[in-house]
């Protein structure tokens, strides 16, 4: 960032004839310091050419311990650029969607030691480093930015040895100027325009990044569908959801991909959608509390481990959990063979003065994934399955799954295959 001791001195206007970071900030003797002003200027036809070396960056990425580095990789790969098939199509395919372009220290990134690039592995507040976000749009649209704090995001995305990309999770704090982004970011008409986070979602399972070797032929499914397709159809069934989009990714100027922004399921995003003030609710997020208090979760998962067959017992359990929205998110995920759940990847969020838990669908790389997947019988204690089948002991509970299953399976519902491939269809 410029400072009185770093950067250019302005005496007239700069001239932009290549892809350029420009910063700025203005004193004053006897005033504040304005906050620094970060914009990206992004040149297309540079950025297709982009080479394997850029200066200041390091030529190899670092493994897991006592394992050799790996090579780096920044390039735009000519075995695709320079495809006959391709070639024309890379410029219009790079303004087609929004960019997301992150400016920070190359150290913050790639120092061997300190770098959270370098050393995905780690996490917490330790591990998070300030960075400037702007959003550009490729249609006139004026752009965006704000300054914000950058982690690591994901789970096995982490391990160097499975994934080059990382994911992202952009922290909007007052220590960097602003404790919400505010932001028309997604264009649904029920979408929020304030957020305290924002996940960036590189891509994983199914996609062309993932190693072969794991769960069969990753590569050979690559789409990147699935998850944002989940989370839209459980708005399409009527229920609060995570927005999704798409966006193209630059880190310094540097293209680093196609990526997923996404909102998250914190104590924020309900009162942003539910209601109600943002110290109300407790968020779970795979079994783990990332805010608010334990004690409604730790009784409704007591309360489930008694016999729901017995009334007063159902009550009490239907008291703590929106057994509708419940329903309905158990019968998306069994109707997509979503494998890589309930032991994880999944939200719940409740109001503790006035409301109660629902579930949200997250990370479901694994919708559709084959044709016999079965997760039905899933039963995993503590987890959403073991909910599930402890209430299917109550007679009036199953009566409820009856009426959702015919709700949303017959007569045009959302989990038909025409309303289905609707959606499907348009994120395609």
């Amino acid at each position: 960032p410029p400072s009185v001791e770093e950067g250019i001195l302005y005496t007239g206007p700069v001239e932009i004839l290549t892809t350029t970071v420009l910063r700025a900030v203005a004193f004053k003797e006897g005033y504040v310091p304005t906050d620094v002003d970060t914009h990206r200027y992004i040149f297309i036809d540079e950025v297709i050419v982009q080479d394997n070396s850029p200066e200041g960056y390091p030529s190899t990425w670092k493994s897991r311990p006592g394992l050799d580095d790996r090579p780096a990789d920044y390039e735009m790969d000519p075995e695709v650029t320079e495809d006959p098939r391709y070639a024309d199509l890379m410029r219009p395919a790079l303004l087609s969607s929004p960019t997301i372009s992150l400016v920070t220290d190359v150290a913050n990134l790639f120092d061997r030691d300190t770098g959270i690039y370098q050393n995905p592995q780690h996490t917490g507040s330790l591990w998070e480093r300030p960075v400037s976000m702007e959003i550009i749009y490729p249609n006139g649209r004026e752009s965006y930015q704000i300054d914000c704090g950058l982690r690591v995001q994901g789970g096995h995305t982490r391990d160097p040895e499975r994934m080059p990309k990382r994911s992202w999770r952009l922290a909007f704090r007052k220590e960097y100027g602003s404790s919400e982004m505010e932001h028309r970011l997604f264009a649904e008409p029920d979408a929020t325009e304030k957020f305290d986070t924002l996940v960036l979602r590189g891509g994983a399972n199914q996609s062309w990044l993932h190693h072969n070797g794991f769960r069969g032929d990753n590569r050979a499914r690559a789409q990147y569908i699935r998850d944002q397709f989940a989370k839209n159809m459980q708005g399409r069934m009527g229920w609060t959801y995570l927005h999704n989009n798409y966006a193209y990714l630059y880190i310094n100027g540097i293209f680093w991909g196609l990526y997923n922004p996404t909102e998250r399921a914190t104590n924020y995003f309900g009162e942003s959608y539910l209601g109600g003030e943002e110290d109300e609710y407790d968020a779970i997020n795979s079994s783990e509390l990332i805010d608010g208090e334990p004690d409604r979760w730790s009784m409704l998962l007591s309360l489930v481990h008694k016999n729901l067959a017995i009334p007063a017992n159902y009550d009490r359990v239907a008291n703590l959990l929106d057994l509708e929205q419940f329903t309905d998110y158990m019968l998306l995920n069994h109707w997509g063979g979503n494998e890589d759940w309930d032991h994880h990847n999944w939200y719940a969020l409740g109001n503790r003065v006035d409301g109660k838990f629902g579930f949200y669908t997250w990370d479901s790389e694994f919708f559709f994934e084959a044709a016999g997947s079965n997760t039905v019988l899933k039963n995993t204690e503590n987890n959403p399955g073991g909910i599930f089948h402890a209430l299917l002991e109550n007679a009036e509970y199953r009566l409820l799954v009856a009426d959702r299953i015919h709700q949303h399976f017959y007569n045009g519902g959302m989990l038909t295959t025409d309303a289905a491939l609707e959606e499907w269809n348009e994120l395609s």
